[in-house]
């Protein structure tokens, strides 16, 4: 899940929130080398949380971006 989250120079920076299978391993260093291939830089994500639980999630089923944005702020400390 990729949410923007606040920047004093910019506005708003990317935030890609991941949750990761149990035997799946990566690096930051890794999906950012990846993502530089695939995307503008400018849309490379700033910022890489690796989440322990699952997405929160609306009523009817859909991830709750809203939350998912709050969390990866106060984890970031923003």
């Amino acid at each position: 899940m990729v949410v923007g989250v606040p920047d004093d120079r910019t506005s708003e920076e990317v935030c890609a929130c991941i949750r990761l299978h149990t035997s799946a391993k990566v690096t930051v260093d890794e999906l950012k080398e990846f993502c530089r291939g695939k995307v503008s830089d400018f849309l490379v994500p700033k910022y890489i949380l690796f989440m322990e639980a699952a997405f929160p999630t609306t009523e009817t089923g859909k991830f709750s971006r809203n939350q998912i944005a709050a969390q990866a702020k106060s984890l970031l400390g923003l």
